[in-house]
């Protein structure tokens, strides 16, 4: 047996207290929601995201490479590039070498990639404001908890 005495690996004696099962638990139910809000549109809530901040850069006149783009939404590089792969098969956006360097890719996204965000966009705004909603009064500071958090244990 690892555990002998569970209490003493537990400080709050019951797993339903413990502040990251919690947020596992909350994280997991929101997700739930907005993958099924997204599933109409054949995209992932990660796939979203990728969508969406290709779709501000572009707005801004930017054009992050995919190591960039992994960065700035705070996801894994292997992580993002499968799933630009998927969204390029499924026609969202193309990726472009950049030149002089074939190893860096230059994600855009296509006519299409844009018909699919700007339809996701008020999907999952109006999902979130659902999920929340029982937060009323305490939702910002519940957003500053929340950034503060990424920013004290980022790696990169």
């Amino acid at each position: 047996m690892i555990f002998q005495d569970w209490s003493k690996v537990n400080q709050w004696n019951e797993s339903v207290h413990n502040l990251g099962f919690l947020l596992r638990q909350a994280s997991t139910l929101w997700r739930r929601k907005l993958e099924m809000v997204l599933l109409p549109l054949n995209i992932t809530y990660m796939q979203f995201i990728l969508l969406g901040n290709l779709s501000w850069h572009e707005h801004f006149k930017k054009n992050p490479s995919q190591i960039e783009l992994a960065k700035f939404c705070k996801i894994d590089a292997n992580m993002t590039s499968q799933a630009l792969q998927n969204l390029e098969k499924k026609g969202y956006l193309e990726r472009i070498h950049k030149p002089h360097n074939e190893k860096i890719k230059i994600p855009k996204l296509t006519q299409l990639g844009k018909s699919v965000i700007k339809q996701a966009v008020p999907l999952v705004r109006r999902e979130d404001r659902k999920f929340f909603s029982s937060l009323s009064m305490e939702l910002k500071p519940f957003e500053e908890f929340l950034q503060k958090l990424i920013k004290h244990n980022i790696s990169y």
